[in-house]
């Protein structure tokens, strides 16, 4: 089952136009790169879907393996908005 709610901020970097955040969601790790989006924000959220949804106030643009390539990925795909 989907649970929004349940998830927590393990890091994140502004680049470009984008926001990269390792994320720990359901117990898992996810990289996301957001538009949009402060820090700040991102820490006031109640909750964070991490599917694309475009009816959602905060939803990532893109999605990255939970490695250290992706997390290089999301910066260059972050750099490049």
């Amino acid at each position: 089952m989907h649970i929004p709610a349940n998830f927590s901020v393990n890091h994140w970097e502004m680049i470009g136009g984008g926001l990269v955040a390792d994320v720990l969601h359901e117990n898992r790790r996810k990289i996301l790169v957001f538009v949009g989006l402060t820090p700040q924000r991102l820490y006031e959220l109640k909750e964070l879907d991490v599917r694309f949804n475009t009816t959602t106030e905060c939803s990532p643009v893109a999605r990255f393996e939970p490695t250290d390539r992706g997390w290089r990925l999301a910066r260059v795909c972050a750099a490049a908005l």
